[in-house]
């Protein structure tokens, strides 16, 4: 075997050991998750995050295996799979791309483009500056629903940021919210969350 050929081999080996190496990260990384699962979910039975007959209501839905779901593919569309709990169901699954109907689907996409639709609005208001964490004269406008007051009120932060609010510079935020978006598709986003 000449240096060219023993090179190519040495690359086949190398690519062969890197696949390997991938499929067995990803495998860990499942292993992982599932263990975590087990732990905050009190499991004890499989190792795995999946629904089980002695699982209670608090857990999220999934569909037996071999059983029927919904997604949204990659243009918008809602699909519906089997679930083999291979690597692509279990991202769904994980990454909360899943769902029992058809209907489920549809209002997670809505809220998913409303919800960027307002990181949109809120990075065009900025016009190009930074939300400072640090500095306490800057205002950080956000809003949210008062259930009671039947209404949505603006607030501010300062140092403080919650879990997957947006917020903005401009204390019009709510108001172009409100005029881009509309109240409905807004208070389902706020409602339901993504």
């Amino acid at each position: 075997m000449n240096i060219d050929e023993q090179i190519k081999e040495l690359e086949k080996q190398l690519l062969m050991a890197l696949e390997i190496s991938k499929e067995y990260v990803e495998l860990k990384k499942i292993e992982q998750f599932n263990s975590i699962k087990k732990v905050e979910c009190g499991e004890k039975h499989s190792g795995d995050y999946f629904k089980t007959e002695e699982q209670t209501e608090q857990v999220r839905w999934r569909a037996d295996k071999y059983g029927k779901y919904y997604y949204l593919n990659d243009v918008g569309r809602v699909f519906s799979a089997i679930d083999e709990y291979n690597n692509v169901d279990n991202f769904r699954y994980y990454s909360g791309n899943y769902f029992k109907t058809e209907n489920k689907t549809e209002r997670y996409e809505l809220n998913l483009l409303t919800y960027q639709q307002l990181k949109d609005i809120a990075l065009r208001l900025n016009n190009g500056q930074e939300i400072n964490w640090n500095n306490r004269n800057q205002n950080k406008y956000y809003f949210y629903f008062d259930f009671r007051g039947n209404r949505f009120v603006t607030d501010i932060f300062i140092t403080d940021k919650d879990l997957l609010t947006v917020y903005c510079l401009d204390k019009n935020f709510l108001n172009v919210a409100l005029d881009e978006i509309g109240e409905t598709s807004l208070k389902q986003l706020l409602v339901e969350g993504i």
